[in-house]
């Protein structure tokens, strides 16, 4: 979202470092999936239409049968047309996964992805983005939970803000 202070960032072996504001918004909006730890989801929209809302601001179609399938991947069935104060912090935590794979992005960002969740939920949440690294996609999980870590299939640790182990 920013540019670097220093180095350079590249993406598919492209600097993308400098790029000016409106290509950065393409590439975040069509190469990133983001699974905030704070859910940004919208409180006058239904569980679909959360999920449903990168599709509209990238102008790519409807694809309810896509929706229908992440829906039920993380377990959210029958809450389709639930707003999220009907919903518990977990099911919120799932509508926003749904809602950053809807894009099918190349690489995952995700902010404590199972922070909210029970035991239960974490699994599966963990599972879809262990399936999706096998399956070619780059996911980068930020936690504090050393379990989650561990099972990963590489870690990296800061502490204050220095990478202090690779």
């Amino acid at each position: 979202m920013d540019s670097p202070s220093s180095g350079t960032v590249r993406i598919n072996g492209e600097d993308v470092s400098n790029y000016p504001d409106l290509k950065r918004t393409r590439l975040r909006r069509d190469f990133f999936g983001f699974v905030f730890q704070q859910f940004y989801l919208i409180p006058s929209l239904t569980v679909y239409k959360n999920i449903l809302l990168p599709l509209l601001f990238s102008g790519k179609p409807e694809d309810k049968g896509y929706i229908g399938y992440l829906i039920e991947l993380v377990g959210l069935n029958g809450k389709e047309s639930h707003l999220p104060h009907q919903l518990s912090g977990g099911e919120m935590q799932r509508v926003a996964v749904a809602r950053a794979l809807v894009n099918r992005p190349s690489c995952i960002l995700a902010d404590e992805p199972t922070g909210n969740l029970d035991s239960q939920n974490s699994e599966r949440v963990f599972e879809i983005l262990r399936r999706l690294n096998e399956e070619g996609h780059t996911v980068i999980i930020v936690t504090h939970n050393n379990d989650l870590a561990a099972r990963t299939n590489r870690r990296i640790t800061i502490r204050d803000g220095v990478v202090v182990s690779v």
